[in-house]
């Protein structure tokens, strides 16, 4: 009798648990049990070898989208294809184009992919080594986080960064954020971590040398650099101490010194090639800034501004700006909450699914409607990323109310604080975000192993509650040391 009143308040529960789904939609449901899902993997098992698990999962999550959904190239990332095709067969006309006289810096990812298609001309050969390249980035994220955090909060943190939705369908997207993404938080996981230092770069001068050149690599590839070599050279004076200011000094004009020089040796080698004939510049400066202080489209592109990139409009367009500058104070409020959203809250899947837009199956049963899959997943990956930014806020709270910030943080930290100021007046659209979305989880990592120390140390006590519980149950909710 014990056995079927158990099973019929278990019964109760279940059904009583989809009252909140009235409130709460089933995408968000779904993200929760996700999340949960491999909490209690990490948490259960072991996994030795987790890297290459980790990797493999990761890479074959993504492989499997890609053969599933064939997304081709539009837009910019159909320009940058057709052009590295054309470098295959000798032909550089595409330089006399508009488009790659005023962002000639494009010209940089477009070798990359000229490079990648001389190994084998396939589109999804691209895509193969997008997949490969989001899979290490996923790896690199566990191996940073842990050296902030446990071994398990790393896992938890790593494998959720891996099942993003974005993450895994941005992958069928040939833009240049992939590789530069994995140069940048190479460069950073190589200053960060103590592995590095005391077995493999002993000398501190080599890290930032190494880490000088990959980030110039990556600006090569994107320009993104600048605000990873600022957030740098911020966490650098954050760390300024008596005894280390010379230490500090010199990596400052090393990290400098093999940025630049790095950035400019490929360019001479480009121009010198005539594949870059106006090099890696951007002659269109101003463009950022009028797409990203226009008000009415809150700092997105709009086609009624491109008049402004005609040749002999540099002085309309620096008008323009400045008429968008002097608004009155209330106007940027807007401005910057609505860039905000755009960057930190938005998903950007219509990049891949955008041939896919309207169709139906129909499998007899049911139809299958496209754009009602990439609705659940927007859902899925605007909540995940959600709890992420949940995790973040706490871990950094507890960090700072237990004095226990690891200095180092600031390298990590710095990305997110840089990114928000410089989109706050550029151009933002919901894919930008895919570069600092790594950072974030990172650093919501410090959040989950608050949470994993409260499991440990309450873990008996839980159990009780949950399974046999004791009026004498008593839960402490301090952090394990």
């Amino acid at each position: 009798m014990n056995k079927i009143n158990k099973f019929w308040q278990y019964c109760f529960l279940i059904f009583f648990a989809l009252v909140p789904m009235i409130f709460i939609s089933m995408p968000v449901w779904l993200a929760c049990l996700t999340i949960f899902a491999i909490i209690w993997v990490c948490c259960k098992y072991k996994l030795t070898k987790f890297p290459l698990i980790l990797f493999i999962v990761a890479f074959a999550v993504r492989l499997a989208f890609n053969l599933i959904v064939r997304t081709p190239p539009i837009s910019d990332f159909g320009v940058l294809y057709n052009a590295a095709k054309s470098i295959l067969v000798g032909d550089l006309t595409f330089n006399s184009s508009r488009y790659f006289y005023l962002w000639a810096y494009q010209i940089g990812f477009v070798g990359f992919q000229a490079l990648l298609l001389k190994i084998w001309d396939s589109l999804f050969f691209l895509k193969v080594i997008n997949c490969l390249i989001s899979s290490t980035i996923c790896l690199l994220v566990y191996l940073i986080a842990k050296e902030f955090v446990k071994e398990k909060s790393a896992r938890i943190v790593a494998l959720i960064y891996a099942f993003l939705p974005f993450t895994i369908t941005y992958t069928s997207v040939l833009t240049n954020q992939h590789f530069s993404t994995l140069l940048i938080y190479l460069a950073l996981y190589l200053i960060v971590s103590d592995k590095i230092r005391t077995k493999y770069l002993t000398k501190y001068i080599y890290i930032y040398i190494i880490s000088g050149v990959l980030i110039g690599v990556a600006n090569v590839i994107r320009p993104e650099g600048v605000v990873t070599i600022l957030a740098i050279c911020l966490a650098l004076l954050l760390n300024l101490k008596k005894g280390h200011i010379q230490e500090i000094i010199i990596s400052l004009v090393v990290l400098l010194v093999f940025y630049f020089g790095s950035f400019k040796l490929i360019e001479q080698v480009l121009i010198k090639t005539d594949l870059a004939p106006y090099g890696l510049t951007n002659n269109a400066p101003y463009w950022k800034f009028v797409l990203g202080l226009n008000h009415e489209t809150m700092g997105r592109y709009d086609n009624r501004d491109v008049y402004l990139l005609n040749e002999g409009n540099e002085g309309k367009a620096q008008a323009v700006i400045k008429e968008r500058l002097l608004v009155r104070p209330y106007m940027y409020w807007d401005l910057f909450d609505n860039k905000i959203r755009t960057f930190w809250n938005s998903t950007s899947l219509e990049w891949s699914f955008h041939h896919l837009v309207d169709v139906e199956f129909d499998w007899g049963i049911f139809i299958f409607k496209v754009n009602d899959a990439v609705a659940i997943l927007q859902k899925c990956s605007s909540f995940i990323v959600f709890v992420l930014y949940i995790f973040l806020w706490i871990g950094w709270l507890m960090g700072i109310r237990h004095k226990k910030i690891n200095p180092k943080i600031y390298f990590i930290m710095n990305q997110v604080f840089v990114s928000l100021e410089v989109y706050l007046f550029i151009e933002v659209q919901p894919r930008y975000s895919y570069y600092i979305q790594v950072s974030v989880a990172i650093l919501a990592a410090l959040g989950i192993d608050y949470f994993t120390d409260f499991y440990a140390k309450n873990k008996k006590y839980l159990k009780k509650i949950f399974i046999s519980p004791s009026k004498n149950a008593k839960i402490s909710i301090s952090r394990s040391k």
